[in-house]
């Protein structure tokens, strides 16, 4: 066992070090019945808002080696995730983590809060990618909210070294490295630039050398989030010093893959 929230009372253990990464596997229960999500250690769900954000669906650019995600996936809001999604959670052997958004700490804490208590929730997934100056501030607000364990998936910046300690002292119980790269491509109808975040195979490179940077560093668990498309990919995250992987832009195409990815690493042994 892989456990992710090792300080947190409640604990996180997961049998294989391999995750879906928010929005890219909606809620999990729309694959249930054609992948066998036993065999994948945590889902982490669709980012949510406290109320549901209904926005025309977001485009996705090809780019050499990944996809340009422009515009934010639609949620229905964390009323009609408690009452349509969290009881087929409860009845699953697979932890699943929500991922959770709002406006400032208030809002995040506020559903950090109606989080609490629930069955089928494991532990919340922080996504601070808009609000990198006020990570430690919303962090330090979730945790005096709820027990459950937090994990905080942090932006790529110059400064990400220093928001990973920041984070950790105020609560975190694991990080996410990273959320998607900010980056622009032009627009295949109309040439015009279109700006976005960078998914995909090309962004793995650049997570790499911070992950090893960071786990010689901190105390708490990592969780490799960029690029990884296979089993190899996986293993030299692992090798760096994450403790697990999220699967993101690759569940798009092949939505299997956190099953193939997970069956491959099924026998992993952390060193």
């Amino acid at each position: 066992m892989i456990e992710l929230a090792p300080h947190n009372p409640y604990g996180l253990s997961i049998h294989i070090p391999v995750l879906t990464a928010a929005g890219c596997f909606g809620y999990g229960v729309e694959y249930a019945n054609s992948i066998d999500i036993t065999r994948i250690g945590a889902i982490v769900t669709r980012s949510t808002s406290f109320y549901a954000q209904r926005q025309s669906q977001p485009r996705l650019i090809e780019t050499p080696a990944g996809v340009l995600l422009t515009g934010t996936w639609p949620n229905p809001g964390l009323a009609y995730v408690l009452r349509h999604y969290a009881p087929i959670w409860a009845s699953w052997s697979t932890p699943v983590i929500v991922s959770i958004v709002g406006a400032g700490a208030d809002e995040y804490a506020a559903i950090a809060a109606e989080l609490e208590g629930v069955e089928g929730v494991a532990g919340i997934e922080l996504n601070v990618a808009l609000h990198a100056a006020h990570a430690a501030q919303i962090t330090s607000a979730v945790r005096a909210a709820t027990q459950l364990p937090i994990l905080v998936k942090l932006p790529p910046s110059p400064e990400a070294e220093q928001l990973a300690q920041k984070v950790a002292r105020a609560g975190a119980d694991a990080l996410t490295l990273f959320a998607p790269f900010p980056a622009a491509t032009p627009d295949p109808n109309t040439g015009a630039l279109v700006e976005g975040w960078l998914l995909g195979p090309a962004t793995r490179p650049l997570v790499q050398p911070m992950l090893r940077t960071l786990a010689g560093q901190l105390s708490i668990p990592i969780i490799a989030c960029g690029g990884i498309a296979q089993s190899s990919d996986a293993q030299q995250a692992l090798v760096a010093g994450a403790s697990a992987v999220q699967l993101g832009s690759v569940l798009l195409n092949t939505p299997q893959a956190a099953f193939q990815i997970a069956s491959a690493l099924a026998h992993y042994q952390p060193t």
